[in-house]
């Protein structure tokens, strides 16, 4: 079993709990916790994987950021259409 901590940069940090919940979802067979240091990655993987799984984290916050920074514009733009 190999295990490593992902540091997060900290205007990271509202979107973590939100991004270890889909990277659960996107491998199954790893495990992910939020840990004051950073996300905390354990699994049956070889060292290999470690840096792709390095860059899946640090996407997957990049895109939540990403979902919920833009979240309030994409409401506003459907609620125009719709009425």
């Amino acid at each position: 079993m190999v295990t490593t901590i992902v540091e997060v940069p900290s205007n990271f940090d509202g979107v973590v709990e939100r991004s270890v919940l889909r990277l659960e979802a996107r491998f199954p067979a790893i495990r992910f916790e939020r840990r004051p240091q950073g996300i905390f990655v354990s699994g049956a993987v070889d060292e290999a994987a470690i840096l792709g799984l390095r860059s899946a984290v640090l996407h997957t916050l990049y895109r939540e950021r990403i979902y919920l920074e833009t979240l309030p514009m994409r409401e506003a733009l459907l609620s125009a259409v719709m009425r």
